[in-house]
């Protein structure tokens, strides 16, 4: 889904909502295998697609190492953005 700028009225608040599905970090490769096949499965399914899409969403599979990374991101842009809101909020 594409983000919507200024929620809330936070100029220069991106929010985008995304699911995945997560494990523990050691679990073993075969069982993160096996749960990340069939949802990128459904997501890389052309009929599927146009459906998500057509609901205004776009749902493109992410790579474990892109979730990762995506998720560090996230993390850090919303700690700046909680210390800032904690500065400014007097």
């Amino acid at each position: 889904m594409d983000g919507v700028d200024g929620v809330d009225g936070v100029d220069g608040v991106d929010v985008t909502q995304r699911y995945a599905i997560v494990a523990p970090a050691k679990l073993p490769k075969p069982s993160v295998d096996t749960l990340n096949k069939a949802p990128s499965q459904v997501l890389n399914d052309n009929d599927t697609a146009q459906r998500i899409k057509h609901h205004g969403a776009d749902g493109p599979a992410s790579t474990l190492g892109g979730l990762g990374l995506l998720v560090e991101a996230e993390l850090a842009r919303w700690w700046r953005l909680m210390v800032a809101a904690r500065r400014t909020a007097d």
